[in-house]
């Protein structure tokens, strides 16, 4: 059953908690994507830019920007890679120091939006999310091979 509306909410959950996010970052200097490709850098250790957008299903140019501006800030810095023709980004000491404090900030807040869930009410939240998700994948998949078909005609 369609319900255009549940797309309206998750879209409204996405914005509000970047807004919640970036809330209790931005004090510190930085902001939720800033942060979530910090994340990303230190859960793949140094990577390419194109590494980095396919995990965060962002475009090159954003990252290429997002590296940019971290890089200036200090929370980044590009390394050689394993591939002599393509750099690697990977964090600085500096980030490596502030990242904790900052999945603090972030974790404390995600425990307070879900608090007044039951452990149940959590896991079949987690499932469901986990189904859409993996549906939307799965599209976007569907649609990137159309894409690929039509260019090629």
């Amino acid at each position: 059953m369609y319900s255009s509306s549940i797309f309206t909410k998750v879209s409204k959950i996405a914005r509000s908690l970047d807004t919640g996010i970036n809330r209790r970052l931005a004090p510190h200097g930085i902001y939720e994507s800033q942060w979530v490709m910090l994340n990303a850098i230190h859960d793949l250790g140094p990577t390419t830019v194109t590494n980095l957008s396919n995990a965060l299903i962002i475009k090159p140019p954003t990252v290429t920007k997002t590296i940019n501006r971290l890089e200036k800030l200090g929370y980044v810095k590009r390394v050689a890679g394993k591939n002599k023709k393509e750099r690697e980004i990977a964090l600085t000491d500096l980030s490596r120091e502030k990242l904790g404090f900052w999945n603090g900030l972030v974790k404390h807040y995600h425990e307070s939006l879900l608090q007044s869930y039951s452990a149940e009410e959590l896991r079949q939240l987690e499932s469901l999310v986990d189904r859409f998700l993996l549906k939307a994948e799965e599209l976007e998949d569907v649609t990137k091979e159309k894409d690929q078909y039509s260019n090629q005609n």
